[in-house]
């Protein structure tokens, strides 16, 4: 289905046509803005937000932009907000959206240490500096103590298997990533083999996939988990070869912007029947993602294929690696493409998807 474009600067100015769903649709929606994913899950009148950053034109998490922009109230409606892995595109502002979303459990990927957590956070507190991965960890950590101080909310630790609290009946479950980087995190570090040491510093692989189900409507949201060998899509699928539960999915978040390193084509195949697919696009390092050629890939196991925001870089280049800012939201916040929104509803009843765009978004 072709989508109802709104010619807006952002999804804040959204056409007659998109209201909020009814309680019994399923609705996917994925916001970007070229350095930025979030993605915002309802069914039954509830809503899971899975990753954050900040929207350009209001400086506020995108998402509860968004669910505002409908007349949901975040501090109610949310269930839960998960963070995928530790990219700042995906975790920029997440201390705000778990703050604001009062009654949402908070889950971290599952290869975090929570007391990792802790000891970094303490030790840039005491350095009184917020600046590269002390910023992360600090932004991070405050959102887990939110959550965590609630004895109505509850912080966890996402590993393969675990559910995420919808507040419905939809099943949204972690398929991945692979167990080995749910042993990276139990294992002390001079026992760590090479493989999880690999985890360690690469958190795409660690990038927590979530599967979908209400009834007979499957979805795929792949964060940013890429094709590695030994740790990615080979040999996720290879742990998933006996969950026959595992097929079928007619839309799918593209993982890693459609980069030729998260492509893995029997994903499509065995996992996902012709799917609608949505990707993000990354315009921070030398070559913005998707890449032409890998949108020809797309294109070909996709029956219609959706992308965010433009591909083409904006605003001044990307701060020095290393680099230490006095504004801990500082580089989260300059200017970027305005935000694009591809929403996706589908009742219970219906065999097909029905498609919006916001802003830059398109389709491909």
């Amino acid at each position: 289905m072709r989508p109802d474009h709104d010619d807006g600067t952002s999804f804040r100015d959204t056409s007659p046509k998109h209201s909020p769903p009814h309680p019994d649709e399923v609705e996917i929606t994925v916001l970007g803005k070229g350095f930025g994913e979030s993605v915002v899950v309802h069914y039954g009148g509830k809503w899971v937000v899975i990753d954050s950053f900040f929207d350009q034109a209001t400086s506020r998490p995108a998402a509860l932009v968004y669910l505002e922009s409908l007349g949901v109230k975040p501090a109610e409606d949310v269930a839960s907000v998960v963070l995928t892995h530790m990219h700042q595109d995906h975790y920029s502002g997440i201390d705000i959206t778990v703050s604001e979303c009062r009654s949402a459990g908070f889950y971290l990927p599952g290869a975090t240490s929570l007391d990792r957590w802790k000891r970094l956070k303490a030790s840039a507190s005491a350095s009184g500096t917020y600046g590269g991965a002390r910023n992360r960890d600090v932004l991070v950590w405050e959102a887990a103590e939110t959550a965590d101080g609630s004895s109505q909310r509850g912080l966890y630790a996402a590993d393969m298997g675990h559910e995420i609290k919808t507040g419905s009946s939809a099943v949204l479950k972690c398929v991945g990533p692979t167990s080995a980087a749910s042993l990276s995190r139990r294992l002390p570090t001079k026992r760590l083999s090479k493989i999880a040491k690999e985890l360690k510093s690469k958190p795409n692989c660690t990038s927590i996939v979530l599967w979908l189900e209400v009834e007979s409507i499957r979805v795929l949201l792949c964060a940013d988990f890429e094709q590695r060998q030994h740790v990615g899509w080979e040999a996720l699928m290879k742990e998933h070869r006996n969950s026959q539960w595992l097929t079928g999915a007619s839309l799918v978040k593209v993982p890693h912007h459609g980069s030729e390193g998260a492509h893995h084509r029997p994903l499509y195949e065995q996992w996902c029947h012709s799917p609608i697919g949505i990707v993000t696009a990354y315009t921070r390092g030398p070559r913005p993602l998707p890449q032409f050629d890998m949108v020809e890939k797309l294109r070909h196991v996709c029956s219609e294929l959706y992308q965010c925001s433009n591909s083409h870089r904006t605003g001044p280049p990307p701060p020095a690696a290393g680099a230490v800012c006095s504004n801990p939201n500082q580089i989260s916040k300059r200017p970027e493409s305005p935000t694009g929104r591809v929403t996706a509803r589908r009742g219970l009843h219906n065999s097909t998807w029905a498609v919006t765009v916001g802003g830059p978004a398109k389709e491909l």
